[in-house]
């Protein structure tokens, strides 16, 4: 990693990490409760995303309402938004401190966009890929079998 690549990755603020499903700031008991163990994800599905990509644009909301849909369930959402170089590095940054330079660099870099990869956590292999054109029923089934 070059210095200019190394300084835009160590920029980035503690915002951008809790997209990464990190707390900006530890959890602390409210009135002698002991806090919440954040609870380990099984599977990430993670966005590939980028403004200028038509393909982003057909998914629509399919992305925030898979979110929703299981938010109950062991399985983060993260959105690499792939937009401009800025994007790219926090993207790149991310990706290798959860562990997945090889899974950044199977999706070309943040090349490939308008595709959520759904991966095991603890592997960081692809397990599916859930393309522009897929239906709502069809994508919450993909989920659904990668949580079995």
């Amino acid at each position: 990693m070059d210095r200019r690549t190394w300084l835009a990755a160590a920029s980035l603020s503690a915002a951008s990490l809790a997209v990464a499903g990190q707390p900006a700031e530890p959890v602390r008991p409210r009135d002698g409760q002991q806090p919440k163990a954040p609870r380990a994800p099984k599977l990430a599905a993670i966005k590939l995303h980028a403004e200028w990509c038509p393909l982003c644009k057909t998914m629509g909301t399919l992305f925030e309402d898979l979110g929703r849909k299981f938010d109950a369930e062991p399985i983060l959402f993260v959105k690499l938004d792939l937009t401009d170089q800025r994007g790219k590095l926090q993207a790149e940054y991310l990706c290798s401190v959860a562990g997945m330079t090889k899974l950044w660099t199977e999706t070309g870099e943040g090349t490939k966009t308008g595709t959520i990869l759904i991966v095991d956590a603890a592997t960081k292999k692809i397990v599916e890929a859930i393309a522009h054109d897929t239906t709502w029923s069809q994508a919450e089934k993909i989920v659904t079998d990668a949580l079995k």
